[in-house]
């Protein structure tokens, strides 16, 4: 189980950091196309910046994901039947 959650935890970490370079790449074009015809891009301004939304480190989701799964473990334990008979 520690192992499942440490490969979750380290795929989140590699999957934010390709995301966040893929997005690094992006460039505005020179011209776009408005209802008054071709403009350079320089004539819009977006009213809102770029959205920037805490990241969240692949450890602390770990530590969320065992901490919820052992709550859960001690919230709902199992019972163990021992059965004295052989098979048939």
């Amino acid at each position: 189980m520690l192992f499942t959650l440490s490969v979750v935890a380290t795929l989140s970490y590699v999957a934010s950091h390709i995301e966040y370079a893929e997005a690094d790449r992006v460039d505005l074009p020179k011209w776009v196309r408005t209802v008054d015809g071709w403009e350079p891009a320089s004539v819009l301004s977006p009213e809102y910046g770029p959205v920037n939304l805490p990241a969240l480190h692949p450890f602390l989701v770990a530590g969320f994901e065992l901490g919820a799964s052992v709550f859960v473990l001690l919230a709902f334990p199992g019972k163990a039947i021992r059965r004295n008979t052989a098979p048939q």
